[in-house]
This record gives structure tokens, sequence and C-alpha cells, in this order.
């Protein structure tokens, strides 16, 4: 497989900043192969995320040529089918918690063998809910509208609230890799550079600290995690100039040609209304300023929390980059009545304070007029 003829033929869209480490990327994405759910016939998304000098920034690009769930896999799927892989997510959950409580305490008490045993089955969990996060998110997007209340209600806590946070697990644990195998190097640089290989590698003194202290430094520089199809490309980390610059500038440039060309974003209407609204729209980056008037204005934001939803109780609308159906701007609509296209990916770009826009709910599109 000639990598580059590949990618430069393929349809990369939906671009994403992310923010995970590669140890967690790599986590993820040897979940979602290795342990996927026998439920999902086709293989899953291609994406390609390119992780920039010094980590200054991270885009990811999926493979639009590709379903998350293929129709063959949805076939035999439903509703019931959805609230019970959530059950079994928080099965393994709890699992995950209790098994990295034992893989801190034996990493405090410097039991290395012990540890060892213990943070590969970590891991191994670990892997294996990254598989039921994709299974039940993608299922969940293609069957919401057959929900009903208490499925969605369902649904919805887990998407907004029960989502792993092993943060504090991954941190004891590289500050105790790093300090037993001494490694000069700062354990949050080690989390951030290095692949899950390599560290189930170097438990197993398969790998040398001066050879992993060698690739970090490679990817210091930039690199590329390719998650694709070809088991040679599965999860594989890039960092070859000539492919990293080639991958770089075409994902670049297919996500400027597209915010370049487009007058209109697409997304997902938070609930059912055939309503168009018109009106002056603000662009919010990161968080909205307080005393910038928003009142009775369309709010175009990167993304929102909980902590945000008091500020939108004036707007006209809401249009909101990254989020689903059952997001925290997605409730708050539905609540308080506040029209809202989610998922346009890329609107903050697009528009800019004080463009006139239009939202056509009924075609889930927004425009400027």
């Amino acid at each position: 497989m000639n990598i580059l003829l590949y990618f430069n033929k393929e349809f990369w869209c939906s671009f994403k900043n992310n923010n995970r480490s590669l140890f967690e990327r790599s986590l993820w994405i040897m979940g979602a192969y290795k342990y996927k759910n026998k439920v999902i016939k086709n293989l899953i998304t291609e994406d390609i995320t390119i992780y920039y000098a010094d980590n200054t920034r991270q885009l990811r690009g999926f493979n639009g040529n590709q379903k998350p769930i293929s129709d063959s896999s949805l076939v035999n799927l439903n509703s019931s089918d959805l609230i019970m892989f959530i059950k079994e997510y928080y099965k393994l959950k709890d699992k995950l918690y209790m098994m990295g409580e034992k893989v801190v305490k034996e990493a405090k008490n410097d039991n290395f063998e012990s540890f060892r045993i213990l943070f590969k089955k970590f891991i191994f969990i670990h892997a294996r809910i990254f598989s039921y996060e994709y299974l039940i998110s993608s299922l969940g997007q293609e069957l919401y509208f057959q929900l009903k209340k208490q499925e969605i209600a369902c649904f919805s806590k887990w998407k907004n609230k029960e989502q792993v946070n092993s943060h504090y697990y991954f941190e004891e644990v590289f500050k105790y890799i790093k300090d037993y195998f001494s490694i000069d190097i700062y354990y949050k640089t080690l989390e951030l550079y290095i692949h899950v290989d390599e560290i189930l590698k170097l438990l197993n003194n398969k790998i040398t600290v001066k050879t992993i202290l060698k690739r970090i430094n490679d990817r210091k520089k930039g690199f590329v995690l390719l998650n694709l199809h070809d088991k040679k490309y599965c999860n594989k980390v890039i960092t070859d100039n000539v492919m990293v610059r080639e991958i770089k500038s075409r994902l670049e440039g297919l996500e400027n040609a597209y915010i370049l060309s487009q007058n209109e974003v697409k997304g997902v209407s938070t609930y059912e209304d055939k309503l168009i609204i018109s009106g002056e729209c603000v662009v919010i980056s990161n968080s909205l300023l307080e005393g910038q008037d928003v009142f009775n204005k369309i709010i175009v934001v990167s993304v929102t929390t909980p902590s945000d939803i008091y500020k939108y109780l004036d707007c006209k609308a809401l249009i909101v980059d990254h989020g689903g159906i059952l997001s925290h701007a997605a409730i708050f609509s539905r609540e308080f009545h506040k029209p809202c296209l989610m998922g346009t990916e890329v609107g903050t770009k697009i528009f800019k304070t004080g463009d006139i826009i239009e939202i056509d709910f009924s075609k889930n599109i927004a425009y400027k007029i």
C-alpha cells in the first residue's frame, strides 16, 4: 500500500481539533480495533491525527467514504441493544476504577511486578471501554429518533456525565514508570508522546529507555498518527518528514478550501422544528466575554459547558461547532426552547461577528444572507 497515494485519493472531512495524548489516542484505537464488538460488521471509520511541533495543535480528519456503523450492522440492532450496551459499559467502568485503585496502590508501594501485571489488565479493560464508547455513540446517533423518552434520558446521561475519567490513574502510572525506569523526562511529556504499544513493551523489557527517548525527541518536531484499515498503517506513528509534510499539507489544504468555499454550514437540529430564523451573529471562539451584547442575536460558538448556560438565555439561537444532539447545548436548547444547530464543525471559522445569517432548521443548514 502506498500511503500517500491512498491518502490523496480518499475523501477526508469533518476536521476536528484533538486534545488527547498519543498514549490515550493509541489506546482508543487499540480498543476500537482489537476489542471491537462483534455486532459491528464493518471496520471502524478511518481517521488521521496530525500532532504539530511541540503539540501546539492537533488536527483530525475522518474518511468521509466510510460509515461508523454499516447498514449490515444496523439491521439487527435496536434501542434495547443500545441500553444493554450502556449497562455493560457501566459494569466495565466500575471494574476499571477498582483496578485503577489497585494499580496506583502497587505503584506507590513500588511493587513493580504486581504493578506491571495489574496495569496490563487496566489497559485491557480501558481498551474494551473505548470500543464500547465507539459503539454506543455511533449507534445512539443512528437510532436517536427511534428512541423513547426513557431511552433518550439513559443515552443522554451516558453521553454527558458517564464518560470514563482515568487522568488520575494515568498521572500516577506515568510518574511511577518515569521514576522506576529513570527516564529523564517530565512524566506528562512521556504520556503525551509515547504509544500504548511502547508502554507495554517497556513493561516487558522489549524496548529500551534510550529508544523511547529518541522517538519522543523525533515526535516533538511533529508527527502523524494513522488509524487506517491496512494493518501496516493501523495505529501507526509516522515521523518521516516528507510524509508528515505531505499529509499535513493535504489535510490543511482541504480544511482551508472547505472553509473558504463555504457560505453555509450543516449540522443537526436539536429538536424537530421547521423554523427559519435570521439575525446578526456573535462568534465566540473560546468563551463568551462578560458584557458582550448577545440579546436577540445568533451565537456561534465552538463548544458549550454547563457553566455557560446562563450566558445564552437572551440569545435568539445557537450554532455550535462541536457536540451532538445530546450535548449540553442541545439539552439546554430543548429545555429553554432555544433553536440550536449542533455539530457544524467549522461555524466559528466561516461566520464572523456582525454577519447576518439565516438558519433553516428543516434543512439543518445555516448560511450568510
